[in-house]
């Protein structure tokens, strides 16, 4: 399975990364992130960010979530 081409989208995202993610490097996470022309949300050491990552309440999740909906163009 290959990557997908990202480009500019009609809707307001952005692209999260975890430290120590063993799938994507932040060169890899940037470069997404502004060929998309989304931003990039750094949360920090939490590794790859799936299901399996057993996050639970990301207390953090929900404040990048609150700062995300304020800078979403109106």
């Amino acid at each position: 399975m290959g990557s997908r081409p990202y480009r500019q989208q009609d809707c307001h995202f952005a692209v999260s990364w975890g430290n120590h993610d063993p799938y994507a490097a932040i060169s890899y996470a940037q470069s997404r992130a502004s060929t998309s022309g989304s931003g990039l949300l750094d949360v920090g050491a939490r590794g790859h960010l799936n299901a399996a990552s057993q996050l639970d309440d990301l207390v953090e999740g929900y404040r990048l979530l609150q700062h995300f909906d304020a800078s979403a163009p109106t």
